[in-house]
């Protein structure tokens, strides 16, 4: 798929009239066509996301306010997709929801933004994720874990008994 509506071949000639012992080349021509795919941004991206997060913030209690409703409005997004090109899956995107939702409740004492989660206290969302843990399913890890963005060191740890083994 191309951004160019069109995209022309590009086309060389390699040979005009060889001859080389009893073989005779008249036109010889390479056509190449290169295509694009469409630009994706690293946060259509669960591990894309994670590592953009990193690279601002050193945990998600850090977070400054704005970037922090960026990463719930593209949750929301991901939640409504028709079709649209991201790249999370429905625990990935429930686990960094939570996540993001607690990190705001605890360093900032604020009840949590996302729809649902608005009533939450501090076990109400240990309790959450021991049953996303028990789902047995895992998120991805890249070179970011998202364990290793929250700063709370029990919620970490519960985190990164959803995160993909390795076998390290």
């Amino acid at each position: 798929m191309s951004d160019r509506p069109n995209p022309q071949p590009v086309q060389q000639s390699i040979f005009k009239n060889v001859t080389a012992n009893d073989i005779k080349v008249e036109n010889l021509t390479q056509v190449i066509q290169i295509e694009q795919p469409t630009q994706k941004t690293q946060k259509d991206s669960f591990l894309g996301l994670l590592k953009w997060i990193s690279e601002k913030y050193s945990s998600l209690e850090r977070m400054r306010p704005h970037h922090a409703q960026e990463v719930l409005d593209i949750i929301r997004k991901v939640r409504q997709s028709n079709g649209e090109p991201f790249d999370f899956t429905e625990l990935e995107i429930k686990s960094l929801d939570l996540a993001l939702n607690y990190c705001h409740y605890v360093s900032k004492g604020a009840k949590a933004r996302s729809p649902g989660l608005e009533k939450l206290k501090k076990d109400d969302y240990y309790c959450y994720l021991r049953e996303l843990i028990a789902s047995k399913e895992k998120i991805r890890v890249g070179s970011v874990k998202l364990s290793s963005l929250v700063g709370d060191i029990k919620m970490s740890k519960f985190v990164e008994k959803l995160e993909e083994n390795d076998g390290l």
